[in-house]
């Protein structure tokens, strides 16, 4: 699956794009464009790809994403056979000639200059409500005002501490690279297979390597082993079970990809600090 670009309809008399999204599912492709982009989930649930990056996204997810960086929204199975339910986002985007030129040129934006230089990463904000009110409030607002606005909000996000870089060890140099062909094809194959045994001999061919140069081609860019990243969607999808099915620890140790209970058991508590029996009681 190769990142798609995607054409902002930014014209030279709107500086940003400000927009409410209210669909039965987030169908976008994997795609990218130069434009910068906040991301906000006001409601739905699912996987979020942000360059080699995957996690779970509910209801108060927020991204932002530097320039080009590849990312796609994938709702979950329920939200494509039940139209009833619906997913909803607001998503603001605007030009690196906005940031640079405009922004850039502030001295008073210089903790925001240096909060988008960190975007290529991919950055999540944590405890956002106040964030969210914002951005919902920029949804009603337009011209001078929503831009004005906007800059308020860039501030907020620039002295906000409460942060995640989704791909803390990727250099800039780095992030290009999971937008390709080759990457991309890795990723969607590990999400579509993560539930069975997966091998490096399969992952290899479909990349067109050795095993041997399909494990340093994999390191290079991501900066984990591809085991480690099988393993990261595995807990990402048991973390989602543990919250919203009823099966016991070890069904969904079994139905995530993990034969092995201790192992699944190991793994959870090396990436979330809490074994899975207590991850569902703290989160429920």
């Amino acid at each position: 699956m190769k990142a798609l670009l995607e054409k902002i309809p930014l014209r030279d008399e709107k500086s940003l794009l400000v927009r409410h999204f209210a669909i039965p599912y987030f169908n976008a492709p994997f795609h990218f464009h130069p434009e910068y982009e906040l991301t906000y989930i006001v409601n739905g649930t699912g996987k979020r790809f942000v360059g080699a990056s995957i996690d779970n996204f509910e209801p108060g997810d927020l991204i932002l994403l530097g320039s080009n960086v590849s990312h796609y929204w994938r709702s979950d199975a329920e939200y494509y056979q039940h139209q009833e339910r619906r997913s909803e986002a607001i998503v603001v985007q605007f030009s690196i000639h906005f940031a640079e030129q405009i922004i850039g040129q502030m001295p008073e934006f210089r903790a925001v200059m240096n909060l988008l230089a960190q975007s290529f990463h991919g950055i999540q904000f944590l405890l956002n409500q106040p964030l969210a009110n914002s951005l919902e409030q920029l949804v009603e607002q337009k011209g001078v005002n929503q831009v004005c606005a906007f800059l308020e909000l860039l501030d907020q996000l620039a002295s906000h501490s409460a942060t995640r870089l989704l791909n803390a060890t990727v250099s800039h140099a780095n992030a290009k690279e999971t937008g390709n062909d080759r990457m991309q094809r890795i990723v969607e194959f590990t999400l579509t297979n993560f539930q069975r045994d997966v091998t490096l001999h399969e992952a290899a061919d479909l990349a067109n390597l050795t095993v041997t140069s399909f494990c340093r081609y994999f390191r290079k860019y991501t900066s984990k082993t591809y085991i480690d990243y099988l393993n990261e969607i595995r807990i990402s999808h048991a973390r989602k079970l543990l919250i919203d099915s009823r099966l016991s620890v070890q069904e969904i140790g079994l139905i995530s990809g993990f034969q092995n209970l201790s192992n699944f058991h190991r793994l959870f508590k090396q990436q979330t600090g809490l074994s899975p029996l207590a991850y569902r009681k703290e989160t429920h």
